[in-house]
């Protein structure tokens, strides 16, 4: 069986079952130059990019692997992992700084915040039993992707194909969150990610999407949004101390009071923000209404997202709506039908997703 792969550019926009990840620049550290990404994996490559004030005519790199060069903003890969002075020579001016590489196999994200991650992949054929190694492809300090040379081999002057794309976000600031991780695959190969917290020691596994190990199908997209706290971790506070307190009185429970369902003819408003959807009354990715009640779905933040209903694994639009893919503005849906209608969001796939409840 042909192992069906898919080419993506390096930079941009890139796609995976629906789950768009946008390449961010590094930030700079006040030297004369900028690496992207600023943590590479050796066999990977790296973009150096001179931000030496205008004038100069001439340039001269050196990697601090005994390799030069003379362009403006080279391209470079290290052989080998480690510690390398880069020094750049524009015109008069010198400036140099300490690049760190990691190993081919480890793709580190989140560098930048202090608090780094470091990914490997295992993978095995379910058709022969071979197993191999990933080498990473770090794009930026959040996202990157891993190939697969041992049972992927990639001819010479061919493009690179990613196989296992990884993204990690620092959700800190939100209260009682900690760190976000997402994975997915263009591949049907079984695989393990090996995601280790470089500063609480904490490591967690990652098997297929939704597949326990030594099924060979791939649902495509994981997430884990729980934080990275774990066995040998820090936890991140959750809850409030009021919360904890132990009570001084036992009470029966309480009665839920049923949100308001509102008449037909009504308008009810969701929120389409990043990565959510959010009933603008009950706070939740549910809405639940009266047939004949209109929908409306408002854009906020700046990342693209659509409201499409259909089934999510696997991502399949049923006809029923589609906004498409928009930015800002809004899209309305009147329910003239009783029943539960799931929906997705055609960029984010199973990371964002609603429900709408239509009662007779």
């Amino acid at each position: 069986m042909k192992i069906s792969r898919v080419g993506f550019r390096s930079s941009g926009v890139l796609g995976i079952c629906g789950l768009a990840f946008w390449a961010m620049a590094s930030g700079s550290d006040g030297s004369r130059f900028e690496v992207r990404p600023g943590v590479p994996s050796a066999k990977a490559p790296a973009r150096f990019l001179d931000r030496s004030p205008s004038g100069a005519a001439s340039w001269l790199w050196s990697f601090g692997d005994g390799l030069t060069s003379t362009d403006q903003n080279p391209m470079h890969v290290y052989a080998q992992p480690g510690t390398y002075r880069v020094t750049l020579q524009a015109g008069s001016e010198t400036s140099s700084k300490v690049v760190e590489v990691m190993e081919a196999a480890t793709l580190r994200l989140l560098s930048a915040t202090g608090h780094p991650f470091d990914i490997t992949l295992h993978a095995r054929d379910p058709r022969t039993g071979a197993e191999g190694d990933g080498e990473a492809i770090p794009q930026n300090d959040v996202f990157g992707y891993f190939t697969i040379p041992a049972l992927v081999p990639i001819s010479p002057g061919a493009p690179v194909v990613p196989e296992v794309f990884v993204k990690m976000l620092d959700a800190r600031a939100i209260a009682g969150q900690d760190f976000w991780l997402f994975w997915g695959g263009l591949t049907d190969l079984e695989y393990t990610l090996t995601v280790t917290d470089t500063v609480r020691g904490t490591v967690k596994t990652k098997f297929n999407p939704a597949r326990p190990p030594g099924e060979p199908a791939n649902d495509c997209l994981g997430a884990d949004t729980s934080g990275f706290v774990g066995e040998g971790g820090t936890p991140t506070p959750t809850v409030s101390a009021a919360a904890t307190a132990t009570p001084t009185v036992s009470a029966p429970p309480a009665t839920a009071t049923p949100t308001p369902t509102p008449p037909a003819g009504a308008t009810r408003n969701v929120r389409v923000g990043d990565i959510f959807f959010r009933d603008s009354t009950t706070g939740n990715s549910t809405t639940t209404i009266s047939v004949g009640t209109k929908v409306e779905w408002d854009w906020e933040g700046s990342i693209p997202h659509s409201t499409t209903s259909g089934a999510c694994p696997p991502c399949t639009p049923d006809g029923r709506w589609n906004s498409g893919i928009k930015s800002s503005g809004n899209f309305e849906f009147t329910f003239n039908q009783a029943g539960s209608f799931d929906y997705f969001c055609l960029v984010h796939g199973q990371m964002m997703r609603g429900t709408v409840v239509v009662n007779p």
